[in-house]
């Protein structure tokens, strides 16, 4: 499948094919609602090509961030025990966590 792109003139296009969103159209012409409607359609198409990459809405997708986030942060809250063993590998995954989370949390 192609990628969903906006034409210059703000209409979602698949390939060479102007994609049809329930029969609406964005308005055109030189006024204030060209920006946001440009804006929406571009929106769009990222949803519509995450959703085709990855088989996930964008709802289904930020869902899922918050369920890995959750677990990455009861990871990284598992405290140190001075018994057993295996603990480096343990700080290492609590290290490769505590990225995961900064980079989840810096991207809101």
């Amino acid at each position: 499948m192609q990628e969903v792109t906006v034409d210059k003139y703000g209409n979602l296009k698949d390939g060479r094919e102007t994609v049809m969103v329930n029969g609406v159209a964005l308005p055109s012409g030189n006024h204030p609602q060209e920006n946001i409607a440009r804006a929406n359609t571009a929106l769009l198409a990222d949803a519509i090509n995450t959703e085709r990459k990855t088989g996930l809405t964008p709802s289904q997708l930020a869902e899922q961030r918050a369920e890995l986030l959750g677990a990455l942060k009861k990871i990284n809250a598992i405290p140190n025990k001075d018994i057993g063993g295996d603990w480096e590998e343990i700080e290492e995954a609590r290290d490769i966590a505590t990225a995961a989370i900064a980079k989840c949390e810096a991207a809101k």
